[in-house]
């Protein structure tokens, strides 16, 4: 299930609470680092800091 069907999602303001966040840049890390030769060139670091700073790019990610 989507981290963004559980009960304590946010919808109105279209953002995750601090857990869902924290699940979903877990898991999109690993899927990043899984496969490494599709992101030549790309730092997780950079990729987490440009999806942190927009929550919308994080709630929509979410929804996939």
């Amino acid at each position: 299930m989507p981290i963004a069907k559980m009960n304590n999602i946010n919808s109105n303001k279209k953002e995750l609470s601090p857990e869902q966040r924290e699940e979903l840049l877990r898991a999109l890390k690993a899927r990043f680092e899984k496969n490494m030769k599709r992101h030549q060139g790309l730092e997780w670091a950079k990729v987490q800091a440009k999806l942190e700073a927009n929550p919308k790019k994080l709630w929509s990610l979410n929804l996939i």
